[in-house]
């Protein structure tokens, strides 16, 4: 079980559950008469609070757990109930923001499924906990990434000048060094997470840029896989907004966070905790 400290302080030492399965929620509480889903709702709110509150400001955005919600909803005859899912959307769509993850439905959209759907044997209740299982399992999946999987951790850094800076070496290194330094905490840092250049880092701290692709011609940063395009995107860090702006060329795609895809030859401002993924997923990077 993860520790909720608040926003943006305290240890995250722990995986929040990025794979909620619904049919657990309907299968295994059929056959226990609703016990399960008493256990199951508990344990989601709790990481609702966990992966928003590591984004957020204000800590009375925390939800109740799930006992508390129960019994404030009937002794308010479901009025509590209702306000509690309309602000459940908007507060998960607020830290879908901060982690560059796009939540579609607002708290509006929850309060009219559980208003709507209410006259249709509670399906509309139903699904309004399958939209909050939906969004905390994408918001905990950029949490994981983001407070566990990249927290605390040195890599050997590697130095590429800006675009058009002189690199030297082959076609397939853009001027890429290999002395260790340490770059926790660094700003403006992109690191190879997966694929070809694993374990290696670009330092963008400088509103540098670097084009990544197939190709020597178009790219200072080449891969060979070939759902990468010749030139396949632009990464610049905007040191004024400690933010990455990344523009895509390509036709196979660039994903941020697994499930966004930047539209093409448009400037998509990612957060620093972004991952990007190119072409077919051989290769991720982490924007920090």
């Amino acid at each position: 079980m993860s520790s909720y400290s608040g926003a943006g302080g305290g240890a995250y030492r722990e995986r929040v559950e990025d794979n909620r399965a619904f049919w657990k929620y309907l299968v295994f509480g059929f056959l226990t008469f609703g016990i399960y889903d008493i256990f199951w709702c508990y344990r989601l709110i709790e990481d609702m609070n966990i992966v928003c509150g590591a984004v957020e400001t204000d800590r009375d955005d925390r939800s109740p757990n799930y006992i508390v919600l129960l019994l404030l909803t009937m002794v308010t005859f479901g009025i509590y109930g209702l306000i509690w899912f309309y602000h459940q959307g908007d507060r998960m769509r607020r830290a879908g923001k901060e982690y560059g993850v796009e939540i579609d439905e607002k708290g509006s959209t929850l309060l009219l499924w559980v208003l709507l759907g209410s006259w249709l044997a509670g399906i509309g209740v139903l699904m309004g906990w399958y939209i909050l299982m939906k969004n905390t399992n994408r918001l905990a999946k950029a949490y994981n990434y983001k407070f566990i999987d990249n927290a605390d951790k040195k890599e050997p850094g590697r130095d590429v000048p800006p675009a058009g800076g002189g690199g030297g070496g082959n076609s397939r290194d853009p001027g890429i060094v290999t002395d260790s330094v340490s770059i926790v905490g660094a700003q403006g840092v992109l690191r190879c997470i997966k694929g070809e250049y694993k374990g290696q880092s670009i330092d963008l701290s400088q509103n540098g840029s670097v084009i990544i692709g197939r190709s020597g011609q178009y790219s200072q940063l080449i891969l060979l896989d070939p759902t990468v395009s010749r030139k396949h995107c632009l990464v610049r860090f905007a040191r004024s907004e400690n933010a990455f702006y990344v523009t895509d060329y390509s036709s196979m795609g660039t994903w941020m966070n697994g499930s966004i895809r930047l539209r093409q030859n448009v400037a998509e401002r990612c957060p620093v905790g972004s991952r990007l993924t190119l072409g077919d997923g051989k290769n991720e990077f982490l924007l920090q």
